[in-house]
């Protein structure tokens, strides 16, 4: 960064996560770690990181207002379109883009067009352009997907995947002997 200016400056950084969330508390330690050890290894011990819990009641009020210096969140995509996600993260009225004060208008132009696009090449290739731009500008780093597993007796009957739901919707299901 500068210019490889900040190895030989040095920072100081806060990971911070939701104090109940033992999952984002071990990552935002691992990643402290690495960052110490790193910094060790080619800045001479300058650079400094440590996790940071926060309460949840303040952790998105922080968020939102940008008083997080680094901070863990996930998302949950509301309808199954890589709109969904993009937008978040990508356009500088996208929930974590704002709170991280992204910017990056020619994404928001990308988005504006993609959302009114119809699936096809044209659409795969502006939503692309906008993942070119994200990962070149580097607002976010993609750490982690959670992945959970669902058991159930083999007489329940009506389950499927969805991705866009996490846990089991008891709703739809049904018991019904197998022979």
């Amino acid at each position: 960064a500068w210019g490889g200016a900040l190895v030989n400056t040095g920072f100081t950084i806060k990971i911070c996560y939701n104090s109940i969330n033992t999952i984002r508390q071990a990552v935002a330690e691992q990643l402290a770690a690495a960052i110490n050890a790193k910094g060790n290894e080619i800045a001479q011990g300058k650079f400094h990181a440590a996790a940071l819990p926060v309460l949840w009641k303040d952790y998105i009020p922080a968020m939102d207002a940008h008083k997080l210096p680094c901070f863990m969140i996930g998302w949950l995509a509301d309808y199954a379109d890589i709109h969904n996600f993009a937008y978040p993260y990508a356009h500088s009225h996208g929930a974590f883009a704002y709170a991280q004060l992204y910017n990056n208008p020619q994404n928001d132009q990308l988005l504006a067009k993609g959302v009114y696009t119809p699936d096809g090449p044209v659409r795969s290739q502006l939503y692309n352009d906008v993942m070119i731009n994200f990962y070149n500008d580097c607002p976010t780093i993609v750490l982690y997907i959670a992945v959970g597993r669902g058991y159930r007796k083999d007489w329940v009957q009506g389950h499927y995947y969805n991705a866009l739901y996490p846990g089991m919707y008891a709703y739809d299901k049904w018991k019904w002997p197998t022979i």
